[in-house]
């Protein structure tokens, strides 16, 4: 990063440092306080009370996660442990950590039928603190700092069957937590080998990108090699994107540093069993809705909820209504989560809503818009309540034990249409 600020710059820094003075550094960011707020500051172009937000976030992010403990305590699925894609190549000349993505090798659909995709995320935000550590690394090793990555993704065999719109959406919430959690980290994008079809999958996803994101990415043409070397030491980069680098083996791609996926064996799917064990299940009628009432009586609990439907799309959201009015008609309560219609026929879906306050608290169940077929669904809905008032709340999806609470919910459909769903 520039490491010049101009006067309006250095003043808005000087507050935004006050502002957050009670945040502790995380142990990785290992840098100067003012470079590690400016990364904030600059992701949302100067805004202190946006980058406030943003940074507070991230922070209760990380603690939910046990981020700082990931390298020592986290343990992968063996699915991704050997079918995902990616690894650490080398540095540049520079001295950033570069890592190389052959994205079109991996087998989206069995990844996606084979683990939760909160463990996919929580696997490439582990790469990502691997990433923080190399950085610490060089910035120690070469004694100037190195706060930045180079990505090279290989784009060759990208078809249409990447763009499953389930793992379009996945990818999408991987590159969000990236943007979210770890600004200003990225310093360069090379793509390589894009065939037509990847302005469109580029398209698909960039609306989660920054403008200072993008303007990162650079696509190289057919002297890419070339292009690479120009950036990048021969002995960094292996024999298979232009350089030297070869496994123990000889091989060129070195694939002990850089995972290649390839098909996941469907002996690592979930099985039927998987997905019905404690699962609630329901048909929502043609044209109608499936309200499924939570009474909530503490403050800051947690609703883990996971919903498979058969064969069809499904919508879902979330209303909210105080303890004191539980006859108020569906369309009067508070919207919390809007109907959206989502393909969980493809990929079961999982998610976490938090419960700030007391009330009851419905899933909704949306099939207002076919009206030609009903809907079989499969719900489950776990409550995660605060161990104490005064202690922090213990992420959802990690909480096992006497905290989790298994609900029997209220069940109720509505026939008047899409209108009343919402």
């Amino acid at each position: 990063m520039d490491v010049d600020l101009t006067k309006k710059e250095s003043s808005k820094l000087l507050e935004f440092k006050s502002r957050v003075a009670d945040i502790k550094k995380p142990e990785l960011w290992d840098e100067d306080t003012d470079l590690f707020l400016r990364r904030w500051l600059i992701a949302r172009n100067w805004n202190i009370d946006k980058a406030e937000v943003m940074l507070r976030k991230s922070m209760e992010y990380r603690k939910k996660i046990n981020c700082d403990t990931l390298l020592t305590d986290y343990k992968p699925p063996e699915v991704l442990e050997k079918y995902f894609v990616g690894g650490i190549c080398g540095y540049d000349k520079e001295g950033s950590p570069v890592w190389i993505d052959v994205f079109p090798l991996l087998d989206v659909k069995g990844i996606l039928h084979s683990v939760m995709k909160e463990k996919i995320i929580l696997h490439k935000i582990v790469a990502c603190e691997e990433l923080l550590f190399l950085l610490r690394q060089q910035t120690q090793k070469l004694k100037k700092s190195v706060d930045g990555i180079v990505i090279i993704l290989d784009v060759a065999g990208l078809s249409w069957k990447h763009l499953w719109p389930p793992g379009i959406e996945c990818f999408k919430e991987i590159v969000a937590a990236f943007e979210d959690n770890y600004p200003e980290v990225l310093r360069r994008v090379y793509i390589i080998n894009a065939p037509r079809i990847f302005v469109l999958a580029y398209n698909m996803v960039k609306n989660v990108l920054t403008a200072r994101t993008t303007g990162k990415i650079h696509m190289l043409g057919s002297n890419w090699k070339e292009s690479l070397l120009d950036v990048m030491d021969a002995d960094q980069l292996p024999v298979y994107y232009g350089g030297t680098q070869v496994d123990e083996n000889g091989d060129p791609k070195c694939p002990s540093k850089i995972l290649y996926g390839g098909e996941v064996p469907k002996t690592y799917y979930f099985t039927h069993d998987d997905i019905s064990a404690d699962m609630q299940t329901v048909h929502v009628s043609r044209g109608s809705t499936k309200y499924i009432q939570l009474p909530i009586t503490v403050s800051k609990c947690q609703i883990r909820y996971t919903i498979r439907s058969e064969k069809h799309d499904i919508g879902y959201g979330f209303l909210y209504n105080d303890l004191d009015s539980p006859s108020k008609r569906h369309s009067e309560m508070q919207v919390i989560l809007s109907s959206t219609r989502t393909n969980t026929h493809m990929v079961q879906l999982t998610g976490v809503l938090e419960c700030n306050q007391p009330g009851i608290y419905i899933l909704l169940l949306d099939n207002s818009f076919s009206w030609i077929k009903g809907k079989t669904v499969r719900y489950s809905l776990e409550v995660v309540a605060p161990k104490t008032e005064d202690e922090a709340y213990t992420d959802a999806l990690d909480v096992i034990g006497d905290d989790c609470v298994n609900l029997t919910a209220n069940e109720t459909e509505d026939l008047s249409g899409h209108e009343e769903a919402h």
